[in-house]
């Protein structure tokens, strides 16, 4: 038997409860097809509330958008925080987070990890964190650090993908 089936790759989870901006696949197609058109088709069997904003012809030698993203971009509104503390946890020399993985306690720096916290109003703060195969820390790890609250209340926080980037020698790129 053969069965065709369509070859998709898509780009880095989102956690569950997080609204996102910027989901990303990789659809490999037979031949080439007009990209409005690809669009409206797709576009008419998404479930209600779901949209798609872009279609892109993408090289077949380039890497999987999950291989190539390395930044994500997170919104995160009720957080009151002064730009002082903000400056004072970036400033630190480690950043030591707890992990449990398959039982085992370890503890990853997520100094690396955090490439940038924003503020951007009194009630919400921007956070740019590097996502790496080697190493990685959940956004929520990373909160319950920055804001020294329990999992429950970095929970109720809104939060929202806003994007993906590449990041190359210090640049960052978007899709």
């Amino acid at each position: 038997g053969f069965s065709p089936q369509v070859k998709a790759a898509f780009g880095p989870a989102i956690a569950v409860g997080y609204e996102s901006k910027s989901e990303y696949v990789d659809l490999s197609l037979t031949e080439r097809v007009d990209t409005d058109i690809l669009k409206k088709e797709i576009v008419k069997i998404l479930p209600k509330g779901y949209n798609i904003t872009e279609v892109k012809y993408i090289p077949l030698k380039l890497p999987s958008i999950e291989a190539l993203v390395n930044l994500a971009k997170y919104t995160v509104k009720g957080i009151k925080i002064s730009q002082e503390y903000t400056d004072n946890y970036l400033s630190q020399k480690e950043i030591p987070i707890s992990k449990i993985k398959k039982g085992i306690e370890k503890f990853v720096d997520a100094k690396d990890l955090i490439r940038e916290i924003k503020i951007i109003d009194d009630n919400t703060v921007e956070f740019l964190l590097r996502i790496r195969q080697d190493k990685s820390l959940k956004l929520e790890k990373i909160l319950q650090n920055f804001l020294r609250k329990e999992e429950k209340e970095i929970k109720i926080l809104y939060t929202v993908r806003d994007g993906l980037f590449i990041e190359n020698k210090g640049k960052v790129y978007e899709l």
